[in-house]
């Protein structure tokens, strides 16, 4: 199962919420079709 492992710095996580860029993540993985919803996990 691959990973992303998500680090940036401090004025990127001012413009826009940890919880958003995950999501946006989440969103683009999904959108690949490679991966159902259940089998994509957030943490």
């Amino acid at each position: 199962m691959p990973h992303f492992i998500m680090d940036c710095s401090e004025q990127i996580a001012e413009q826009k919420s940890p919880a958003d860029i995950i999501q946006s993540v989440y969103d683009a993985v999904y959108s690949t079709k490679l991966f159902l919803l259940k089998e994509i996990l957030k943490k």
